[in-house]
């Protein structure tokens, strides 16, 4: 991923982004498993952020005798959003300077491409997006095609034979990334994590909580 595209997730996920533009970002994170991980890693930083964004006060008004002319208006207000805009992008950029630098132990970003795993059994399809940790593997999932109501969870499972649960989720009647299905388009997204490292994981499996195995997805 390149820093343009850091820098992209970064600035919508501080919301400083044009209307168009974020269209374009939330189209692209739609398709895109690694971008979507990273504007996750960013969303956790964004409240720490939140009070360098606020716009700083302005002194008191002086006293005038008259309004300033619409156009004269229009003029000072553009003025104050490109200003407001300009700080705020410099944070964003400042942003993704400290994420990529930050030593381990800390929330950050790092310059590798997030591993993608892609699976599918059936109409169910899946992808795992996994990114080294200093504790372990960071696992961002999505997943189309799955029918409910039932609750599932993922596991990893690991070379020597150990399983750990990643994450888990409830799947609504109607189920989750349907086209055509009214109000069950939109595919499955969780994120979750595991203390095993990539090369310690031999596969993940998608399992109903009864140990009914939906789907294997492997991981070399």
């Amino acid at each position: 991923m390149s820093a343009a595209q850091h820098q992209d997730v970064a600035a919508y996920a501080l919301g400083v982004l044009e209307p168009a533009d974020s269209l374009e970002v939330e189209a692209h994170l739609g398709d895109c498993l690694p971008c979507a991980a990273e504007l996750a890693a960013f969303s956790r930083v964004v409240a720490l952020l939140a009070p360098l964004t606020e716009p700083h006060a302005l002194p008191p008004a002086r006293a005038t005798t008259s309004a300033p002319s619409p156009p004269l208006l229009d003029r000072l207000l553009a003025t104050v959003r490109r200003a407001r805009r300009t700080s705020r992008l410099r944070l964003v950029a400042a942003a993704v300077a400290v994420l990529i630098a930050a030593p381990a132990g800390t929330v950050h970003l790092r310059d590798e491409q997030p591993h993608v795993l892609d699976a599918r059994s059936g109409t169910v399809a899946a992808s795992l997006a996994l990114q080294p940790q200093a504790w372990g593997t960071g696992v961002a999932l999505r997943m189309d095609g799955l029918d409910g109501p039932r609750r599932c969870e993922l596991v990893a499972v690991g070379t020597d034979g150990a399983e750990e649960t990643v994450l888990s989720w409830s799947v609504p009647q109607g189920g989750y990334g349907f086209p055509g299905r009214t109000g069950h388009e939109r595919p499955l997204r969780a994120e979750g994590g595991t203390g095993l490292r990539a090369d310690q994981i031999r596969r993940f499996e998608v399992r109903t909580l009864d140990g009914t195995r939906v789907l294997t997805i492997p991981a070399h």
